[in-house]
């Protein structure tokens, strides 16, 4: 199904994306199904994987395929708004990249990870904060500077 839908966009779109749900929950590493959907998509030419799921953070990794196409893959881009109270669960990013078209060629490049604090507000509210404004450290006791090593050495 994914490969049918994946070809017959592959004509239609300058860039192609697939949004994953896949993962196991509160592992900060993909896990084997994960990086062999990312390689089959990457060998689809897909552009952009963004995956989501496991509700913590996970890497960015360039994946090669089979036609020597590079895959921009986000394994996991972690919470974004939650109330869950799990180590890492509060930390989430928002992905981006940059686009450029060569002549009939899309390139991928600059991929990066803008990070997300959920912090807690008055009247059992949450609140999402850039993760530099958060006013307490994140529940699993990370620094910005280490999501930004962790994230990038997939």
């Amino acid at each position: 199904m994914i490969q049918e839908e994946v070809r017959d966009l592959k004509d239609k779109v300058d860039v192609l994306m697939v949004n994953m749900h896949w993962g196991t929950e509160y592992e900060r590493l993909p896990n084997e199904e994960q990086k062999e959907m990312a390689a089959f998509l990457a060998d689809e030419e897909v552009d952009v994987v963004i995956g989501h799921h496991p509700h913590v953070l996970q890497p960015i990794e360039s994946v090669k395929g089979k036609k020597g196409n590079q895959t921009l893959v986000y394994y996991s881009l972690g919470n974004f708004y939650t109330g869950q109270d799990q180590k890492y669960t509060d930390t989430g990013g928002v992905a981006t990249f940059e686009v450029e078209k060569a002549g009939d060629e899309m390139i991928i490049s600059e991929p990066n990870i803008d990070f997300t604090q959920v912090v807690p507000g008055p009247e059992n509210e949450y609140i999402v904060k850039p993760m530099a404004d958060a006013e307490h450290p994140p529940n699993g006791g990370e620094t910005e500077q280490e999501l930004r090593t962790t994230s990038t050495s997939g």
